[in-house]
């Protein structure tokens, strides 16, 4: 059985939903929700995601992806649910 990851994503608030379309048709990732804008800075919000891939895994797909040029990551940290 493969480990699963507790991973959150900083995205801008205007990726989001896209982030979510695109982690959601992955075979790796388990479950994912909007974890809600920043009440500091409402331009960005949390993505959470469990997923077999890691956290530097994640990253990579993150940063070799193409998205739209509005589309802002922020970074990927750890996440206990």
């Amino acid at each position: 059985m493969e480990k699963i990851y507790s991973l959150g994503i900083d995205v801008g608030s205007s990726g989001a939903a896209l982030l979510i379309s695109r982690l959601g048709k992955l075979k790796s990732t388990i479950d994912i929700s909007y974890g809600g804008a920043y009440h500091q800075d409402t331009k960005y919000s949390q993505v959470w995601v469990k997923t077999t891939m890691t956290g530097d895994e994640l990253e990579d797909w993150l940063y070799t992806t193409k998205f739209p040029r509005y589309f802002d990551i922020v970074g990927v940290f750890d996440k206990e649910w």
